[in-house]
């Protein structure tokens, strides 16, 4: 065992995973060419190809091919669990793992592993006809492709199982140093669907498989892999600069893990600038804009048929995203519309999922298009923070929105319920009884206190006319009281039941 390739030995784990998936047919076609036993159980016929104890003796297809150091029988190996035991063709050629057929100056070493299967002919082939690594995939504005770190390979379709792709990333030294000088390059992967592509294609939208899991040096790498749902290009690459060990010529093991497919995707890794969205709406209003007279000779050009009547235009100076008032005004200049929209706020949103989707009409625009409307920004400088809304005339005049109008967008409420003149007090006469507190008068023989309310107060709230209560003395003298009615003063315990309260009067 000393004397195997030190390369085929980390190989080995990988190829012995790829057998155990293998079904009993496949492996008697292993088996049998290799001049092995058949018969047997699966356990049995796996046992024979990886290594175990019981075939020790008779040597192991797998674990003699390692003893002997035999490249080009390894690679056979590979190729016949990728398709299903058939051996390989007469003018079959081991590729060595180095080779990618897509060669870049900045890529020290790279090296790819197929759980399952080697990438199709197609595939292989068409390494060499993709477009170059800064035009295989959409541009954009947040990132600047400066190198390409990892050869672009293939993620083959699997439509009924999970396929695992490895390859290694050894970054050189112009590499580390540029990333140690920079702050803003990143490590990008990028990965989207083959479409076939001829040099002069366009380029592609970047997709992940629906189900993908990346894994590099052992650790997962968290990204939105899926973007926008049902938005097709709205994913962006997936930054795994942090997950990179950046020392010269180390070998940073990648694994991505994918399963469902039903179409074929290209991936790789880029050195790129990264450029955030305040940066580049500062781009935007330095260097780009439309001139006010510029939109005032569109206003004139497009009202001056005379067969069309012509009125005034009501035009939002809040942005139709934040519902907010606009700070920077732009617009595309594919665009026919003159409303603008806030350049910040559309910036930030395509930073966080790219859709490049005009707002106001929702067509397709590029960043390249975007323009400061100074027309508009004249009416912002000019206009209060809390003007909402300007009419815009045919000629290019404008006023705010008066008082009538804003009647007019904000009609008044209907009459008011009948139940709501029962708390309006502007309305009624209330009469208020002003009570007088004096000092506590009794005490109870619990001791605890009471309050003593004067009786000219307490009568005027809840007693009956004098004459009412001499009424009620009398009869009672009529039905021989033992005890002299004597008027005693009124005393009201604040800590006793509910029924000892004044009663308050009736509303009116």
């Amino acid at each position: 065992m000393a004397t195997a390739n030190h390369h085929l030995q980390q190989q080995r784990p990988i190829v012995e995973a790829r057998i155990r998936t293998l079904v009993n047919n496949d492996l008697k076609e292993i088996c049998r060419a290799h001049n092995y036993q058949v018969s047997g159980n699966k356990a049995h016929l796996q046992a024979r190809c990886i290594e175990s104890e019981m075939y020790a003796d008779n040597g192991v297809v797998l674990r003699k091919i390692i003893n002997d150091n035999n490249q080009t029988a390894f690679d056979a190996l590979s190729y016949q669990i990728s398709h299903h035991g058939q051996e390989p063709p007469p003018s079959f050629s081991h590729v060595k793992t180095a080779d990618t057929g897509f060669s870049s100056p900045t890529t020290a070493s790279y090296s790819h592993t197929h759980h399952s299967r080697p990438l199709p002919a197609q595939g292989r082939s068409a390494l060499g006809r993709l477009p170059p690594p800064g035009r295989l995939f959409k541009p954009s504005p947040f990132y600047e492709i400066i190198d390409n770190v990892l050869p672009f390979d293939y993620l083959p379709e699997y439509p009924q199982n999970r396929n695992t792709v490895n390859a290694t990333l050894r970054l050189k030294e112009d590499a580390v140093r540029r990333l140690a000088g920079d702050s803003t390059l990143r490590l990008l992967l990028y990965c989207g669907i083959d479409t076939n592509l001829a040099p002069n294609s366009p380029p592609i939208d970047i997709s992940f498989p629906s189900q993908i899991e990346v894994k590099i040096n052992g650790d997962d790498v968290r990204s939105n892999f899926k973007g926008l749902k049902n938005k097709p290009g709205s994913t962006k690459p997936a930054d795994v600069t942090d997950k990179v060990r950046r020392n010269t010529g180390y070998g940073n093991m990648i694994a991505i893990t994918y399963a469902l497919t039903t179409k074929q995707y290209i991936f790789g890794i880029q050195l790129a600038r990264y450029c955030n969205a305040t940066t580049l709406t500062e781009r935007i209003k330095q260097g780009r804009f439309i001139p006010k007279q510029t939109v005032l000779d569109e206003m004139s050009k497009a009202n001056s048929d005379p067969d069309i009547a012509t009125t005034s235009v009501r035009m939002s100076l809040k942005d139709p995203i934040s519902t907010l008032r606009i700070t920077v005004p732009i617009r595309s200049d594919r665009c026919a519309h003159n409303q603008c929209f806030d350049g910040s706020m559309f910036m930030q949103l395509q930073e966080q999922a790219p859709q490049w989707l005009c707002p106001i009409c929702n067509r397709t625009i590029l960043f390249e298009s975007l323009r400061v409307d100074k027309y508009f920004e004249d009416i912002l400088n000019r206009t209060p923070k809390s003007t909402e809304k300007v009419d815009i005339e045919p000629n290019g005049e404008w006023h705010v929105i008066d008082t009538g109008d804003n009647a007019r967008d904000n009609p008044p409420r209907g009459p008011r319920a009948a139940y709501d003149d029962d708390f309006d007090d502007e309305d009624d006469d209330v009469e208020i009884v002003e009570i007088k507190d004096e000092p506590p008068s009794a005490t109870l023989s619990n001791g605890s206190f009471a309050r003593s309310m004067a009786l000219p107060a307490i009568s005027q709230m809840t007693t009956p006319p004098v004459s009412s209560r001499e009424a009620s003395i009398a009869q009672q003298n009529t039905q021989g009281t033992k005890r002299p009615a004597t008027v005693m003063p009124t005393v009201i315990d604040l800590i006793s039941s509910d029924e000892d309260e004044p009663v308050r009067p009736a509303k009116r």
